[in-house]
């Protein structure tokens, strides 16, 4: 009889499974058009594509020339930076620590370890251990920036990953 009433109980959860599977899904709403990144934005993240690109070259076939461009990206963004974040330009920005301000002389000398550690990786190319040794110096310099100046994302439900906003 146990038997009986548990394989009733498997059919009847299959087909409720079944049916639930064939229901037409809820229309999801509209999604909002993304907003277009602001200057700072798309100068991080160009520096974070072209740090990114820098596993692919060490790792996979050395392509000299794509791994000069990037980090030359990676320099020309770091003399962009200055220029993006002088004084006056504190106005409107949530992600921004006043620190950038207050301490102009502190992230100015962050900028500029930033701008002469991308050209020691630029130097170390084609050597895939320096460059290696080079981006680790590259990305302690943007975890040390970010730390300092930069406000952190808000912690998402469930505690885990960033924030809904990542730049």
């Amino acid at each position: 009889m146990h038997k009986i009433i548990a394989v009733l109980t498997a059919f009847a959860l299959a087909g409720m499974t079944a049916a639930i599977a064939q229901a037409p899904a809820p229309a999801a709403a509209p999604a909002a058009a993304p907003m277009p990144p602001t200057p700072r934005q798309a100068v991080m993240q160009s520096n974070r594509t072209a740090a990114a690109s820098y596993s692919a070259i060490t790792i996979s076939n050395m392509e000299p020339d794509a791994a000069r461009a990037a980090a030359q990206t990676l320099i020309d963004n770091g003399g962009r930076i200055a220029t993006l974040f002088a004084a006056g330009t504190d106005q409107n920005d949530p992600r921004a620590q006043p620190a950038i301000w207050t301490d102009a002389a502190g992230f100015k000398a962050g900028n500029e370890r930033f701008i002469a550690n991308a050209r020691k990786l630029q130097a170390a190319i084609p050597d895939r251990l320096a460059m290696a040794v080079a981006m680790r110096e590259l990305q302690a310099d943007c975890a040390e920036c970010h730390k300092t100046y930069r406000v952190p994302l808000a912690p998402t439900p469930g505690g885990r990953g960033r924030g809904a906003a990542a730049n």
